[in-house]
């Protein structure tokens, strides 16, 4: 995918935190028996796309700015928020991370590029989910733009490591025209 290539262990990572992600999504739904397996399936699919497209769209620049970056989970991270999700019906995640590997200085634009990819990939999910759900009113799609356009705010808050502190240390318009379309579209839906 656009020259992204994926070793076995980055696969297997982002396989099993989407599917952590989707079970405590789940899970707080208060579903069980068939219904539980088919809003899994459901939110496998839309976190899924929200959560590893964000995580590949750092990847791909990185890359494209000649770093070696592989995603790696956080199993202590995925570890609370399930326990979170299990015992008070509440989860804050993270997931893991694109790591980036080199023995050269990293710039603050490089590193405000890689952070703003993987939110502007969220940005036009949610936008692109949002003109589904206006077309056919669908209730999956307007989860699949909430999900994103969420994404896309909590990762630009300015609290490291979130992506916000790095984008706003770069360039605070650049983050500043973000948040205030991520907060529109949350207002949108």
């Amino acid at each position: 995918m656009l020259g992204i290539k994926l070793r076995t262990r980055e696969i297997y990572e982002l396989l099993f935190s989407t599917l952590v992600i989707s079970f405590c999504f789940t899970w707080v739904q208060n579903v069980f028996g068939i219904e539980f397996l088919m809003i899994l399936g459901i939110m496998f699919i839309i976190i899924g796309a929200a959560f590893v497209l964000h995580e590949l769209a750092h990847k791909y620049v990185a890359i494209r700015l000649g770093l070696d970056a592989e995603f790696r989970a956080w199993y202590l991270g995925l570890f609370i928020a399930l326990i979170l999700a299990l015992t008070v019906k509440f989860f804050f995640i993270a997931p893991g991370a694109v790591q980036i590997y080199t023995i050269r200085y990293i710039t603050r634009r490089e590193e405000g590029l890689i952070s703003s990819a993987g939110v502007i990939t969220n940005i036009i999910l949610s936008m692109i989910f949002l003109s589904l759900y206006k077309i056919f009113y669908i209730d999956i799609f307007k989860f699949g733009a909430y999900i994103n356009a969420w994404l896309a705010f909590i990762n630009l808050l300015p609290i490291p490591p979130l992506d916000g502190s790095k984008i706003i240390f770069w360039n605070p318009v650049v983050w500043f025209l973000l948040i205030v379309i991520s907060i529109f579209l949350r207002l949108l839906i």
